[in-house]
């Protein structure tokens, strides 16, 4: 009853966003693509509840119908994939379901110039605690993955002060439900952004300003407010002297407990830019009113470096309420490599996860992911392939459901080299969460080998190795390892059949946390 109430709830906020995109009558798109898609699958496991004991095995048959329409005008820019995955257990009906998987979004422009409409909406299977196991097909382990639905609406208003300045204003309103109603929450964004015009000449400035109210089921709150100026005055070619100030309020509010770190600062520095490929700001900044945990006076720098076509450095440092932030990004590429490492420090919680772009993008996931790591951006309109699906959000990947905001740092790294038939990748995710209110700390090391071989003209052979670690606040620790091969070829232009075998053993220090499972998969998938 109460899955079904809340997916009413989703399909009105849906269609209401479909009618804006009607009246707005941009609707009318130059290229239209629409392909519907099947994809069937029988899996035998042998440990389907993810146990350490009372293994229970059962073969399970997943029918999959999808449709993905990408539309591309003028005005209007439309992706929407729905997937309708239904689930037939052999030996345990009760366990029968369907789960929605849905990734929708839509930019507009209402107002030529001026006023824009962004919509997103998106259905998945999250992760409801992250001690037990699940995968992300919501097939092994499902009694712990709920579902969990996503919207926002984001009208944004763009305009020219003559030639004097330029400003952005941006209202969202985003809402995320869960099916433990005390996670529910809706959130209420204002984003404000104005720079200088041509007319400034040696004087140029960036103001911003953001809002963020975030109200949870169980009367919590997460609220955010900062507002940032920096004014730049050239006094060389290449040479801009600057002043600065950021203000910053907060109030966190969960699970865990309450905290209020605000925190305000003023600086002076410069700017250096000797090209359009590089440039270097520093600035020393004096903090009002610290805390005892806070440095009165503290350095903050960004450097922004593309010395080749196909490599490219940005980084940055500075302080914040919790400590020093440091943000890292290097990407190059060569005709048969690709290499790229990033780091990162800024505080989030799951809301904020689900609700990102740049992690809900266009996803695609193979059957069996533990991880994000495991998943790719796609490109536009590109279909999962044989032993993969697109998840809508991060299905079973992100950490536990909660309300809870925390200090996210993240290193990703991978280095990929393709040969003629063959390419072998190396991936690294280090991923610490630490709880704002209670600072009590969670830590994901992942490390994985994937070696891909084109067996012939339509067949490719996928081996894949993966360690993950997790330690969790009260010093237990998760390991797991996971071996997966996987051999598909094309039918024809528009049909894969594949063959998957994954082993997985979790080694935890609570007993009753550890499984092992085998798992076969046979899978065809057809694009009509």
């Amino acid at each position: 009853m109460i899955k079904n109430r809340r997916m009413n709830k989703f399909i009105t906020s849906t269609g209401v966003f479909l009618n804006i995109l009607l009246i707005s009558g941009s609707v009318v798109a130059a290229k239209w693509e629409v392909t519907p898609s099947v994809t069937v699958r029988e899996i035998y496991s042998d440990n389907i509840n993810l146990e350490a004991n009372n293994e229970d095995s059962d073969f399970v048959t997943d029918v999959t119908p999808g449709i993905t329409v990408v539309g591309e005008g003028k005005r209007l820019n439309l992706q929407f994939d729905y997937r309708m995955q239904g689930l037939a257990y052999a030996d345990d009906s009760d366990r029968n379901t369907v789960n929605h998987r849905l990734n929708a979004s839509a930019d507009s422009e209402l107002i030529e110039e001026h006023l824009f409409f962004d919509v997103s909406s998106g259905i998945s299977q999250q992760l409801a605690n992250s001690r037990l196991g699940a995968s992300s097909d919501a097939i092994s382990g499902s009694g712990n993955v709920e579902d969990v639905y996503r919207f926002s609406a984001s009208p944004n208003w763009k305009q020219n002060l003559g030639d004097i300045a330029s400003f952005d204003l941006r209202y969202t309103y985003d809402q995320v439900d869960t099916e433990t109603s005390g996670n529910d929450s809706t959130g209420n964004n204002v984003d404000f952004n104005i720079s200088n015009g041509p007319a400034t000449n040696r004087l140029s400035w960036d103001g911003n300003y953001r809002s963020s109210d975030v109200d949870y089921g169980d009367g919590d709150q997460s609220n955010t407010e900062i507002a940032s100026l920096i004014i730049r005055y050239r006094v060389l070619r290449h040479l801009s002297l600057n002043v600065n100030g950021t203000k910053e309020e907060n109030e966190f509010r969960g699970d865990r407990g309450d905290v209020e770190p605000d925190d305000e600062y003023y600086g002076v520095g410069f700017t250096w830019f000797p090209s359009e490929d590089f440039s270097f700001t520093a600035a020393y900044n004096e903090r009002k009113d610290p805390l005892p945990s806070e440095d009165k006076n503290f350095v903050s720098a960004n450097l922004s470096w593309k010395p080749t076509v196909r490599t490219q450095i940005v980084a940055d440092y500075g302080n914040r309420f919790f400590g020093d932030t440091y943000n890292f990004q290097f990407s190059h590429e060569t005709r048969r490599t690709r290499s790229a490492i990033s780091y990162s420090e800024t505080t989030s919680n799951f809301r904020q996860q689900i609700l990102t772009p740049t992690i809900l993008g266009s996803l695609i996931c193979p059957f069996g992911a533990i991880s994000v790591s495991q998943c790719r951006v796609a490109a536009v309109g590109e279909l999962p392939g044989p032993g993969e699906f697109s998840p809508g959000a991060v299905g079973a990947l992100l950490p536990g459901i909660s309300d809870n905001t925390y200090i996210l740092e993240q290193v990703n790294a991978s280095f990929s080299i393709k040969g003629a038939r063959n390419t072998i990748t190396v991936s690294v995710n280090d991923q610490q969460r630490t709880f704002v209110a209670d600072n009590q700390e969670e830590h994901d090391f992942i490390t994985s080998l994937s070696w891909s071989h084109d067996v012939g003209p339509n067949t490719t052979s996928e081996v894949t190795l993966r360690r993950t670690d997790r330690e969790f606040e009260d010093n237990t620790n998760d390991e797991i390892l996971a071996f997966s091969w996987l051999l598909s070829g094309k039918l024809s232009e528009k049909s894969t059949l594949s063959f998957q075998i994954d082993l997985t053993d979790k080694d935890s220090d609570n007993s009753t946390n550890s499984y092992e499972e085998n798992r076969v998969t046979v899978s065809f998938n057809k694009r009509i």
